[in-house]
């Protein structure tokens, strides 16, 4: 009995490392059955050393390998490769075959796939049915999209609501506030109060759970992403048991922690904008008599070119579209001769690099509140504010908690 168990063990043994070294060929030198005549980012030749290394450079330098890629590949309309160490090689298209990408039917091209392997969905969802259940994708894209500007008024409620719980109502003292976990907050309620609605989106469990998946869920998905397939069931149960006390806390307790003033923010070059986006705001609410809608939204054209600027330059997503070949005989390029992505592969777009080109955004590393804006926008502001003005209307914008109030 005894022999039999060491047997077993060492039967165990081996078969671990097989599948260990399987798994280390697989992630980093394996080319996945993408074609050989596409050329991987990061790499000198087209050897698997080089792939290896490039693979590895992606688990901490993904956007140096996009912003290289970028000028090598993309902007002289070569389609390329580039590694993830995580959840394995994306074919990042040029920009002129993005039409092409968003017009091949989800038969052909799923991002649902991507969300699902990013996500670890099979692993990390509260059930199995959500990773495969269509109902949330047919009604975001049917109902609410068409629906969104319906929720304006109900938004606005919630931002004012929102502000007040998170940064308080006191216009005496300071207050520290940290930036992070307040804006957390803000974001969970006004989402909330769009998919839930009240009363469910004040329940302060719900929120805190909520809030707390939410935060959690990448981080544990790209935890699991890290293991081999058949010890992923096992490494879900041990990641969601783990204590409090531990690296991915500490880092996020790290970034509470006192900043360079300058990283801060100077809010006194700020305070022109901000007062002009304040008087928008305001001969807007005068003229629509006091009430927010979707089409006085849209002509606040300052506060959304600032709004749109602000997420060019400090946008989280590296990639645009991203997409899973569904088809099961592939999928072929236009225009590129022979070239055929296998099922499976992801293809998408370049969205950061794009960004800072300085041949699409002129100074495209500096911040330009204005920059979404033309001159007739601007000046019909202008007729506007000096037209409620002269209508004798005396606005007070009232800045409480960043809600927006106005008053006579």
């Amino acid at each position: 009995m005894e022999f039999q168990n060491h047997s077993l063990s060492f039967l165990f043994l081996i078969g671990f490392v097989l599948s260990l070294v399987h798994w280390i060929y697989h992630r980093l030198f394996s080319r996945h059955s993408l074609p050989p005549n596409l050329p991987w980012a990061g790499t000198r030749n087209r050897g698997a050393s080089s792939r290896a290394r490039s693979t590895l450079r992606s688990l901490f330098d993904t956007r140096g390998l996009l912003k290289e890629s970028y000028t090598k590949y993309s902007k002289n309309g070569v389609t390329y490769v580039l590694p993830n160490v995580l959840t394995g090689p994306e074919v990042i298209l040029p920009q002129s075959l993005m039409d092409w990408l968003l017009h091949q039917p989800d038969s052909v091209l799923d991002q649902g796939e991507v969300n699902r392997d990013f996500l670890q969905a099979d692993f990390t969802m509260l059930h199995k049915k959500v990773v495969t259940d269509t109902v949330h994708k047919d009604v975001i894209q049917k109902e609410l999209t068409r629906r969104l500007g319906d929720f304006t008024a109900d938004v606005n409620e919630e931002i004012d609501f929102a502000f007040r719980k998170a940064w308080g109502v006191n216009t005496k003292d300071w207050t520290t506030v940290t930036a992070y976990d307040s804006m957390s907050e803000v974001i969970t309620r006004i989402s909330n109060r769009v998919l839930v609605g009240l009363p469910l989106c004040r329940n302060e469990d719900y929120l805190h759970y909520s809030s707390t998946f939410a935060r959690f869920v990448v981080l544990e998905s790209a935890a699991i992403s890290l293991f081999p397939g058949f010890m992923k069931p096992t490494s879900e149960s041990a990641l969601d048991n783990k204590p409090k006390n531990d690296y991915v806390q500490w880092c996020l307790n790290h970034a509470d922690d006192e900043r360079d003033p300058e990283e801060r923010g100077t809010f006194d070059k700020t305070e022109a904008l901000l007062e002009n986006i304040r008087r928008d705001i305001a001969a807007e609410l005068g003229v629509g008599h006091r009430t927010w809608n979707k089409t006085s939204l849209s002509r606040i054209v300052l506060l959304d070119s600032t709004i749109r600027e602000s997420m060019r330059l400090g946008g989280f997503v590296s990639r645009g579209v991203l997409k899973t070949v569904v088809a099961k005989d592939g999928v072929k390029l236009p225009g590129l001769s022979g070239v055929r992505l296998p099922y499976g592969s992801k293809v998408g777009i370049h969205a950061f690099p794009v960004h800072y080109d300085e041949d699409i955004y002129p100074e495209a590393q500096s911040f330009n509140p204005t920059r979404f804006c033309d001159d007739r926008s601007l000046e019909i502001k202008s007729e506007d504010a000096s037209a409620s003005q002269k209508q004798g209307q005396a606005l007070v914008l009232k800045i409480g908690s960043f809600g927006f109030k106005v008053i006579d």
